[in-house]
């Protein structure tokens, strides 16, 4: 059992790095573990990941407008060294999508059109905590830190000195069915369910059609999952930059 008294760090992985290679093979392989351990709650599968190249798992990497977040935990506590992430072990992590179009946005779900706000919209998917590590709130401060970027980005575009209309933003996420542990976590963050995906909508909304297997129709284009929603107005003040926890 993870010491509760550990303090986690969250890491963005860069775009652009020379360690990009080794980090893509820290991502490999926490994404194929998190596949393995628990495939009931993920939307692609271990089958489906494991064949990825090395080329694959660079462009996840490095794919536009698709930021993925770490959770590092130090491998000590005796002191306040920087923790460096090829040395820390991965325990957690989150992917954001955005800011994405409406049209593309409403691929799964079609809501009212609002034209009385600037609003951004977003897609959260692949979250993950190590088995060791659950109950420590991990999940809570990666979605800090995706909501930091989110929030950030729409303070940039709509600054407040010249937005005439409330500033919103809107961020997706997709559940798998019977996932009800996953789904009220989601709710205590604000999450409504909206509507119902299949498997093979939520790879198309990432990018990820191809992966989508011929076979298993039922399997893979039956509506059972979730597709969550939350709208949260732009906080008037400055979110705290610490990402330490």
């Amino acid at each position: 059992m993870a010491n509760p008294r550990r303090r986690y760090t969250i890491f963005q992985i860069p775009k652009s790095s020379p360690d990009l290679p080794a980090l893509a093979q820290k991502y490999k392989a926490v994404r194929l573990s998190a596949l393995n351990q628990t495939p009931e709650v993920y939307f692609s599968s271990f089958n489906i990941e494991s064949l990825f190249s090395d080329f694959n798992w660079m462009e996840r990497l490095t794919e536009p407008n698709v930021e993925i977040f770490i959770c590092l935990a130090p491998n000590t506590t005796a002191d306040d060294r920087v923790v460096q992430p090829l040395d820390a072990e991965w325990v957690g992590a989150l992917t954001l999508k955005g800011p994405i179009s409406r049209e593309d946005f409403e691929v799964l779900f079609r809501g009212p059109e609002i034209t009385t706000v600037h609003e951004t919209r977003w897609q959260l998917y692949n979250l993950y905590t190590a088995p060791d590590h659950r109950g420590l709130g991990i999940a809570a401060v990666l979605f800090r830190a995706a909501m930091e970027r989110v929030y950030s980005y729409t303070e940039t575009m709509f600054p407040v000195e010249v937005s005439e209309k409330p500033r919103s933003v809107r961020v997706r996420g997709m559940v798998r069915e019977n996932q009800t542990g996953l789904l009220e976590t989601y709710q205590r963050y604000g999450f409504v369910e909206v509507a119902k995906c299949s498997r093979a909508e939520v790879l198309s909304t990432i990018g990820d059609a191809t992966l989508v297997p011929v076979e298993e129709v039922q399997k893979w284009h039956h509506k059972c999952n979730a597709v969550i929603e939350l709208v949260a107005e732009l906080p008037q003040g400055q979110l705290s930059e610490s990402q330490n926890y």
